[in-house]
């Protein structure tokens, strides 16, 4: 190949000049970046010097290198124009999102609960961690450790990975990286603790909790726990028009 195709030739866009030029059959273009002929043909001739010294190979890398510069700026500007998802709106966009599971509110909140644990215990230790794809898989074993030096209980755990997790998988495309969760396993509860879950009061231990609950009201609610099998919560929130006393059934 002769010089003459390395020197470069000046062309205008709108009042914009660029350059092109051929190397082993590939063609580029370049903006110069400036509306001066004068300049133009300075910026001309600095681009080409190593091209115009270069043989077949040099001169190939050398592009190569141009095209590489160029993505990467792209890639920069595309980013700089969309960010990914930044951990503080995280959150909002997983409650607006379409993606995510038709949860209750109660759930809802129960998830929100667990999501600003995680993020309060974030912002305490790695305060410089701004991006949702800059939580890494050391991060996340980090919390989980965290999880179990504060001794929750392994439906607690369980339930905190599970929507970590879920929040990754709904909002992928808008973090763009991977889940750093996902090598993070269920843990089981022990045979020990499913026998102690099972184990029924007995009569004089429920005469003994009686005994000493005190309060009228807390009587009542004992014997409603006890009568209905309904969580504790459950009852709290128990409205009278949830009661048929003609039926009497609960619903």
């Amino acid at each position: 190949m002769t010089t003459k195709h390395r020197k470069g030739y000046l062309y205008k866009r709108g009042n914009t000049y660029w350059i092109r030029y051929t190397i082993a059959g590939r063609r580029v273009r370049e903006s110069l970046e400036t509306t001066s002929l004068e300049e133009a043909e300075k910026r001309r001739k600095k681009k080409m010097r190593p091209l115009m010294a270069a043989d077949r190979t040099e001169a190939l890398a050398v592009i190569a290198g141009k095209l590489a510069e160029a993505k990467s700026e792209q890639a920069a500007a595309d980013e700089e124009a969309n960010p990914p998802l930044a951990i503080s709106a995280a959150w909002d966009a997983y409650c607006a999102s379409k993606k995510r599971p038709d949860s209750s509110e109660r759930t809802l909140e129960g998830y929100g609960s667990s999501w600003k644990r995680f993020k309060v215990w974030l912002g305490d230790k790695h305060p410089e961690t701004r991006q949702m794809r800059d939580i890494s898989e050391k991060i996340a074993i980090e919390y989980a450790e965290h999880l179990e030096e504060e001794r929750v209980s392994v439906s607690t755990f369980n339930q905190h990975m599970m929507l970590l997790k879920l929040v990754w998988r709904v909002l992928e495309k808008d973090i763009r990286g991977p889940c750093p969760w996902k090598e993070i396993s269920r843990k089981k509860a022990s045979a020990q603790k499913h026998a102690h879950r099972r184990k029924s009061l007995t009569q004089p231990q429920f005469e003994a909790l009686l005994k000493n609950a005190g309060s009228a009201d807390m009587h009542d609610l004992l014997f409603a726990l006890a009568w209905t099998g309904q969580r504790r919560g459950d009852i709290v929130l128990l409205r009278w028009d949830s009661i048929d006393f003609k039926r009497k059934v609960i619903t």
